[in-house]
C-alpha cells in the first residue's frame, strides 16, 4: 500500500512539474518554457559565412522548399519549379541532382519530399502513386520503391525500413498526424492522432513548409495548435521535448472559422497558430511561436533554459531579405538569402556576394548567435 501510494505522489508531482493548463490536458513536457512571461531581449551575431549555391543549367533552383545537411553535403528540394532534389557540397559547388519528373518506373509523378540517409541514399515521397523511392545520387539510378499505399504531407527517415509520415490522409480526410511506417512488414502505426473531431486540419492555411525538422540527426515535430514539441527517436518513438505554453493557442470554435478561408488565416494575428523553425545547435534550442509574419523567435539556452529570451532577427541588418531559419550545418544556424535582397553594403565587403547576378541560385547564411 506504502509503494502505491508513492508511486501517485510522485505521478503527481511530475503533472505539477508540466505546469498543467487550465482545460488544456497534458500530453507533453519536456522543458517547460512559459511564452507569455519571456521577456525580449538582445543578441550577438558571429560567425558569419555565406554560401552561394552554384547556378548552371542543371543546377538552376526555382524554389527552395526545404533544406538538409548530411554527409558533408547539402541537398536541397525544389517542388515547384525544376522538381527534383539538387545536391551541393559545403562550398556551394553543384555536385548532382535527381530530376526525374515523368510517368517512368524509375520516375515520380508528384514530387511531395525528400529524406536522407546515413549512407547519402535519396529518399523522394511521390504522393501520386503513394511511394517512397530510393536513389542513388551520384547517378540518379532508382534502387528501391517502397509502396506505402497511404497518401501523406511529409516523411522522415529513421533507420533501413523505418520511416516517420506526417498528415497521413485518404478520401474521408485527415487520418493521422503522425505515424510510423515499417516497410518490412508494412505496418503503419498511428502516433499521434487528429487533434479535433469537428475540425478538418487539413483545410487550414499552414505556416511552414514542412513540420518535421531535422538538426543533424534530431528530428523535431511540433502537433499543430498545441504547445507541444517532440523529438523521434529511430525506433519511431515520441520523446516530449519541449512545452511552450501560452495563453495565446487558438481554440477550436476559432480553428473551424479559418477552414477554406487563407485571407481570414492571414488577417488572424491574435492567436499562436503554428511553432515553426524547431532546430539546435550544440548551444541553444530555437523556434518561433507564429502569430504574425514576423523574424521573433525564442532562443533557449539547452544548459539554462530559465534564461530564455525573445529575439528578434531583423534586429541585424544580416537578416535583411532573409528566410525563416531552415536547418543546421556544423553548429551554425542556415537562413535563405536571395541574392537581389542582399544589402549593398554586405555585397561590398563580400567578394563572392558582389559577384552574384539577378539570376543566380539562393546562398546559404550561416551564422551562430550569442
Amino acid at each position: 500500500m506504502k509503494k502505491t501510494s508513492y508511486f501517485y505522489l510522485i505521478f503527481f508531482l511530475f503533472l505539477w512539474s508540466c505546469h498543467l493548463q487550465e482545460n488544456r490536458p497534458m500530453t507533453a513536457c519536456g522543458v517547460h518554457i512559459n511564452y507569455d512571461a519571456v521577456q525580449n531581449g538582445d543578441f550577438e551575431l558571429n560567425d558569419v559565412t555565406y554560401i552561394p549555391l552554384e547556378t548552371n543549367d542543371r543546377s538552376l533552383l526555382g524554389d527552395i522548399n526545404k533544406v538538409l545537411f548530411k554527409n558533408g553535403k547539402i541537398y536541397v528540394l525544389d517542388k515547384n519549379g525544376n522538381s527534383g532534389v539538387y545536391i551541393f557540397d559545403q562550398a556551394g559547388h553543384f555536385l548532382s541532382a535527381i530530376n526525374k519528373q515523368g510517368e517512368a518506373p524509375d520516375e515520380y509523378i508528384e514530387l511531395m519530399d525528400m529524406d536522407v540517409d546515413h549512407e547519402g541514399n535519396v529518399y523522394i515521397a511521390d504522393n501520386a502513386r503513394m511511394n517512397l523511392m530510393k536513389y542513388d545520387p551520384t547517378h540518379s539510378k532508382l534502387q528501391e520503391t517502397i509502396h506505402v499505399g497511404k497518401h501523406f504531407f511529409e516523411f522522415a527517415w529513421l533507420k533501413e525500413n523505418s520511416f516517420l509520415l506526417r498528415d497521413v490522409f485518404g478520401p474521408d480526410g485527415l487520418e493521422m498526424k503522425l505515424a510510423h511506417f515499417d516497410a518490412t512488414s508494412q505496418s503503419l502505426v498511428p502516433l499521434i492522432k487528429k487533434n479535433t473531431t469537428s475540425v478538418n486540419e487539413m483545410s487550414i492555411m499552414k505556416c511552414s513548409k514542412h513540420y518535421l525538422y531535422r538538426s543533424n540527426d534530431q528530428i523535431y515535430y511540433n502537433n499543430r495548435f498545441t504547445p507541444y514539441i517532440y523529438s523521434l527517436s529511430e525506433e519511431g518513438k515520441i520523446i516530449p521535448a519541449y512545452t511552450i505554453s501560452s495563453d495565446s493557442y487558438i481554440q477550436e470554435d476559432e480553428l473551424k472559422n479559418l477552414e477554406n478561408n487563407p485571407m481570414k488565416f492571414i488577417q488572424e494575428t491574435t492567436y499562436i497558430k503554428d511553432i515553426i523553425s524547431l532546430y539546435e545547435n550544440d548551444q541553444y534550442f530555437i523556434c518561433s511561436p507564429f502569430i504574425n509574419p514576423s523574424a521573433d523567435y525564442l532562443l533557449i539556452p539547452k544548459k539554462s533554459p530559465d534564461t530564455t529570451r525573445k529575439i528578434n532577427l531583423m534586429d541585424k541588418k544580416e537578416f535583411t531579405g532573409a528566410s525563416p531559419i531552415v536547418g543546421v550545418c556544423n553548429n551554425q544556424f542556415v537562413v535563405l538569402l536571395n541574392p537581389t535582397n542582399i544589402p549593398e553594403e554586405i555585397r561590398n565587403n563580400n567578394p563572392i556576394l558582389n559577384t552574384l547576378g539577378e539570376d543566380a541560385n539562393f546562398v546559404l547564411m550561416l551564422f551562430t548567435i550569442q
